[in-house]
């Protein structure tokens, strides 16, 4: 019955991130929204705005630099930076909030949709990493070899729906992470993935 939460993030406008936000903002208090201040004009996009609009909360257009802290865990905004927003303000994957979270010596970089253009400059700046949430769902216009040599993960997650009609994640995406012998977790086959740090290591439970 706990109707609170923390932070609500919300990485970009595409249907697909943000539909079911529209009930979290209807059947919780929400202590911080974050966004990157990327408009769209669809249906779901104005719905979740007037939402937000009606939530009592501390509303926050986030860039890259800025750190949000949650106890022990550090969320640091790797992109977009403001130059992002202005050149691919129209291709609004490649303007999703990536995050870099550290737990102690623990790190997992969360991509959004991010595409290879964009992919570039995040891994140079993100650096090594424990853990990649495989960005767009393990669409082939992302994780390219060069951004997995940028921040070598040992473990890969693709959240990814069962038989969708796109064929994510593409067979050469998985092929280059089976190259680098990193662990591959698929939301499609494992269900809910459950990961678990004690700050050094990370334990990975498959539907918990």
């Amino acid at each position: 019955w706990d109707r609170s939460i923390n932070a609500l993030l919300l990485t970009h406008q595409d249907a697909d991130h943000i539909s079911g936000a529209v009930y979290v903002l209807e059947n919780y208090n929400i202590e911080h929204i974050y966004e990157n201040g990327v408009q769209a004009s669809t249906p779901v996009s104005k719905a979740v705005k007037e939402s937000v609009k009606n939530e009592n909360s501390i509303y926050q257009i986030v860039e890259q630099g800025d750190v949000i802290e949650l106890w022990q865990i550090k969320l640091e905004v790797i992109w977009p930076n403001k130059k992002a927003i202005t050149d691919y303000s129209k291709e609004r994957n490649n303007t999703s909030i990536v995050l870099k979270l550290t737990y102690r010596d623990s790190s997992v970089l969360l991509t959004g949709d991010l595409e290879e253009e964009a992919e570039q400059f995040v891994g140079r700046i993100s650096g090594n990493i424990d853990v990649l949430k495989v960005a767009h769902h393990g669409s082939l216009s992302s994780t390219s070899n060069e951004f997995i040599d940028e921040t070598t993960p040992e473990i890969a997650i693709i959240p990814v729906g069962k038989n969708n009609s796109y064929g994510h994640p593409h067979p050469a995406v998985i092929k280059r992470l089976i190259d680098r012998n990193i662990r591959i977790y698929r939301t499609d086959f494992d269900k809910d993935i459950l990961l678990v740090s004690n700050g050094k290591n990370i334990e990975v439970s498959r539907a918990p």
